[in-house]
């Protein structure tokens, strides 16, 4: 094994090993995996495998999919006449993208109370539900108003998706595991993206059928789907993998799975830990970040298929031409998750990195006049979703204490979703097809995130040499029990991944 190969991938965390390894069965240390009993290695592979093939990932995916075909609904409504049919002019109908993030916002708070409090599979299958009937509803809409509530509603209960989904990966997969997880819940998106496209298509072909506009089969069909796999994932998906634990050894396994993942589940609220959040730099760097990105994201979400339409296409070849964007974004997941895999510490380098190709993309959408280069601007302008991946990696991986982790995924989003809503207002209607304000605005908005990521990454390398140092020169470490719910701060022996 080369000596350039991630540390991480060396060693693993159990408190089984071959009878002359020399531990005590009740220590938690690193060991490698060769001193490991193979019974034990083969057993927890397994559970591995149940957990990504049946009981989480395979409904977690399948709820971000979901997620992102039903609020990208309204970008494909868009080429299929709802805005004729509503009445609607080109500032109403930024209104409606803007107002589903509304109710995302305001949802925020009360769900980082629910993660805490609640079964996340349970939850996560009654939103799913609730959400799906709200969508198939929205087909019924006369009106301006009509429209705004159901998408208000609509952004409500969308909103618990996304924070339940990074909390089930943090308690259920190890800190080495988790940025593959993650990024296959975005490649879920993308792969929808792509399949959206083709569903549009072919539902613009139904426009009429049972007297039914194509803008509402989309809001029917999806509705009812969503609805459908809500009542799955409320029976299948788990958010405790000793509930699929076959054996006592399972059972322990999943404990000190538990441990090393650093997440020890608690229901009560640690006030502590939030004010421990509020004192740290790095917090407003990755909120101001969640917020400067997703300006774009917000963006492109509902004008994509506009804007593709305004290079001169038809309205169902602007839909087909939307899965592409799809593609590339599955593309982009799996060239940050390959390139943090392969080098060490590079997961902020790799964020930063996408975030260039998206600024590209923009740039090539804003001067370059032919359509088909502005195609491929609008495809590279999908790499700002691995940036995205990888800075939810960085807190998945870097901050622990139940409660702490909770704050900073759900204030991430909260300020992610107030990006996502002033994204689709500064697409102006007077500088269409271009969208010059727009587009310089997301531009800055890169770069300020860029400059965000890599003051974040200066602190969390300037502790871990601080703790390093400490180590060396033999200061006293405080030891913690690992079963305790203390925070990355309160662990000295925490080591931030950069």
């Amino acid at each position: 094994m080369g000596k350039d190969k991630k540390t991480s991938d060396q060693e693993f965390v159990t408190p089984y090993f071959r009878t002359n390894a020399g531990y005590d069965d009740e220590e938690f240390c690193h060991v490698n995996k060769s001193e490991l009993s193979d019974e034990i290695v083969k057993l927890e592979k397994k559970l591995v495998k149940r957990l990504d093939y049946v009981y989480v990932m395979p409904c977690v995916s399948m709820l971000l999919a979901i997620q992102f075909l039903d609020k990208s609904a309204l970008n494909y409504s868009a080429v299929l006449g709802i805005r004729d049919d509503v009445n609607l002019d080109d500032t109403q109908f930024g209104w409606i993208g803007s107002i589903f993030f509304i109710g995302y916002l305001f949802y925020q708070f009360p769900n980082a109370y629910f993660i805490q409090k609640l079964n996340l599979g349970k939850y996560l299958g009654a939103v799913a539900i609730i959400w799906g009937t709200v969508l198939a509803l929205t087909s019924l809409s006369k009106n301006f108003v009509h429209l705004a509530i159901f998408r208000f509603l609509l952004g409500v209960f969308e909103a618990a998706v996304f924070p339940c989904a990074t909390m089930l990966i943090c308690k259920v997969y190890r800190r080495k595991e988790q940025v593959v997880r993650i990024g296959l819940i975005y490649i879920s998106g993308g792969a929808a993206l792509a399949i959206g496209g083709i569903m549009s298509y072919g539902i613009g072909h139904m426009d009429n059928v049972a007297g039914v506009k194509a803008w509402q089969w989309i809001m029917i069909i999806l509705g009812c789907f969503t609805v459908t796999f809500g009542v799955v994932s409320f029976f299948l998906l788990v958010d405790d993998p000793k509930q699929i634990a076959k054996s006592d050894i399972e059972r322990l396994i999943i404990e000190h799975r538990m441990k090393d993942n650093a997440v020890v589940v608690t229901r009560k609220i640690n006030y502590k830990q939030i004010i421990e959040a509020l004192h740290e730099i790095r917090f407003y760097c990755f909120v101001g970040l969640s917020f400067f990105v997703s300006l774009q994201n917000g963006a492109l979400s509902v004008f994509s298929s506009i804007i593709t339409k305004g290079f001169g296409y038809s309205n169902l070849h602007a839909i087909l031409l939307s899965i592409p964007s799809g593609i590339m974004d599955c593309f982009f997941i799996l060239v940050a998750i390959i390139c943090q895999r392969r080098y060490n510490h590079s997961i902020i380098y790799i964020a930063c990195g996408m975030l260039l190709v998206a600024t590209l993309g923009l740039l090539l959408l804003l001067v370059i006049p032919l359509p088909q280069a502005k195609l491929i601007g609008l495809y590279l302008c999908y790499a700002y979703v691995a940036s995205i991946i990888m800075v939810v990696s960085s807190i998945a991986n870097n901050v622990s204490g139940y409660t702490k982790k909770i704050f900073y995924n759900c204030a991430s989003i909260f300020f992610s979703t107030i990006g996502n809503f002033v994204g689709p207002q500064l697409m102006v209607s007077s500088q269409k097809p271009l969208y010059i304000g727009g587009m310089l605005s997301y531009i800055i908005s890169n770069l300020l995130s860029i400059v965000l990521l890599l003051v974040a990454r200066y602190f969390m390398s300037k502790s871990n040499k601080r703790r390093a140092k400490n180590t060396i020169s033999g200061d006293t470490i405080e030891v913690f029990d690992r079963s305790l719910d203390i925070t990355d701060r309160e662990d000295s022996q925490f080591i931030y991944t950069l």
